[in-house]
């Protein structure tokens, strides 16, 4: 049975709509800048994160600890790719939340 949409006004589902497309277009920015994650980061963000899904949760979100920054945006910076590292070390020895 497809559910009855009519209930929702039209700016509702324009809302609706553009928060959709925003999360898609964030999404697809993640899976490019992914080319940024190497080995090193991938090993450092396991000894941090319980698993491979955590770590990839964590990698496309804003994150606290990078001032709102998203860690994959973070790794194609100039020195973005060292502060995600020592971030991720620290977190992993349990440094951060002491």
């Amino acid at each position: 049975m497809k559910p009855d949409l009519t209930r929702i006004t039209a700016a509702t589902r324009r809302a609706l709509e553009d928060g959709i497309f925003q999360e898609m277009d964030r999404l697809a920015a993640a899976a490019i800048a992914l080319e940024w994650l190497d080995q090193e980061v991938y090993e450092a963000g396991l000894g941090a994160m319980d698993t491979p899904r955590a770590l990839g949760l964590w990698l496309v979100q804003p994150a606290y600890l990078l001032h709102g920054r998203v860690p994959v945006r973070v790794l194609a910076e100039r020195a973005g790719r060292k502060e995600v590292l020592d971030l991720l070390r620290a977190w992993a020895r349990g440094d951060l939340f002491d």
